[in-house]
């Protein structure tokens, strides 16, 4: 993955500054196609385009449904002296 260095004129209410922008030449995580991709500094791309992000990302729902996780719900911990679950609703 090589990286070049533009930048992009930003205005914030108080003043205008010079954002660094990086191109990344990259090899598409969904497709495999090579592409070269503008985008803010921060974690490189993976994708090719939004297109080839949502369908990634349709397939990996599709994939974590089949196995029956639960979307952003976390099983209850288990501890020594029991589940925190139960002992939440009893008073001491």
């Amino acid at each position: 993955m090589s990286k070049q260095t533009k930048t992009r004129r930003v205005h914030v209410p108080t003043y205008d500054y010079d954002m660094p922008l990086k191109t990344y030449q990259l090899q598409c995580a969904w497709c495999g196609q090579d592409a070269l991709v503008t985008c803010y500094p921060g974690r490189p791309p993976r994708f090719c385009s939004t297109d080839c992000a949502t369908e990634a990302r349709k397939a990996h729902d599709r994939a974590r449904k089949a196995t029956g996780q639960p979307q952003g719900h976390r099983q209850p911990r288990q501890t020594a002296t029991g589940d925190v679950a139960a002992r939440k609703n009893t008073r001491v």
